[in-house]
């Protein structure tokens, strides 16, 4: 797969994923402003990002494939699928969206559409996925075990709601924990950040911002984050480069003793290395 090629040739894999953080980047319908000032934000800190695309908007052949392929290749910037049109709805009081609640059939054919416009788009298989609102049941499970492209979900982990779901979803696709902007859509606080990120026992997360609404002060505040990251000792990568880190983690584990390795257990394991070329 090209995206995981270009990881296991890159040089930010961190050996040690205690420290490493993905930037969840939610909500791309096409470039503005706000998106310039992001990246413009991010690369001056150094800062590798994933963008979540939202693709019913978006068109080949057109200005905005030939930004985002022009990010790529730049190779801090990775684009991942964030749905077809990123709806939600009220059904007899309950609430339902695009990736929760919706079916099974809503599921497979916006996840199959979402998957074919962005390999349309960039040029190659897109490896990760979030849903739209974080939404998340076992039909969403069975849809992407039925995508063969996928690698990663970024998902609430710790969720008891979605528990039955994330035990459904195949060995090869990787679970990632997601911390949300602290006060609301677009509204980062560095500080509450700095003392959530503290109290977390180690271990990879993605930090979820929606860079389409930051104002000016929010702006900010995402930029002290990323100064506090890199004072903290955090690495940010992207998903490709997380799901290769993995599978060489996995590969390890396979050639280390019996008795080190009942000790050393951990998500790596989950993965299915021959999933993983």
């Amino acid at each position: 797969m090209f995206l995981i090629a270009l990881a296991l040739n890159g040089t930010a894999i961190a050996a040690d994923l205690s420290k490493v953080v993905i930037i969840k980047a939610d909500d791309f319908t096409g470039t503005n402003q706000a998106w310039s000032n992001f990246l413009e934000a991010s690369r001056a800190a150094g800062v590798k990002v994933s963008i979540g695309v939202i693709t019913r908007s978006m068109r080949v052949n057109s200005p905005v494939q030939d930004w985002m392929r022009a990010q790529e290749n730049k190779g801090d910037v990775e684009f991942w699928n964030h749905g077809w049109d990123h709806k939600r709805w009220s059904t007899n009081d309950f609430s339902i969206s695009e990736f929760q609640g919706s079916g099974l059939a809503n599921q497979r054919e916006h996840l199959n559409r979402s998957q074919a416009a962005l390999k349309k788009l960039l040029g190659h298989d897109v490896i990760t996925l979030g849903t739209p609102y974080n939404g998340f049941d076992s039909e969403t499970a069975q849809a992407m075990n039925e995508s063969p492209a996928l690698r990663l979900f970024f998902t609430y982990t710790t969720n008891p709601k979605t528990e039955v779901a994330r035990q459904r979803v195949d060995t090869r696709i990787a679970l990632l924990d997601i911390v949300n902007e602290a006060e609301g859509t677009g509204k980062p606080n560095a500080a509450r950040l700095a003392a959530l990120l503290a109290n977390r026992p180690p271990g990879p997360v993605s930090l979820q911002f929606h860079p389409p609404y930051f104002d000016a002060p929010h702006l900010d505040e995402y930029r002290k984050i990323l100064a506090d990251l890199k004072v903290h000792g955090y690495t940010t990568i992207l998903p490709s480069q997380y799901v290769a880190a993995l599978a060489a983690k996995a590969e390890r584990l396979l050639t280390t003793p019996n008795q080190s390795r009942t000790n050393n257990r951990s998500s790596a394991e989950r993965f299915k290395l021959s999933d993983h070329p």
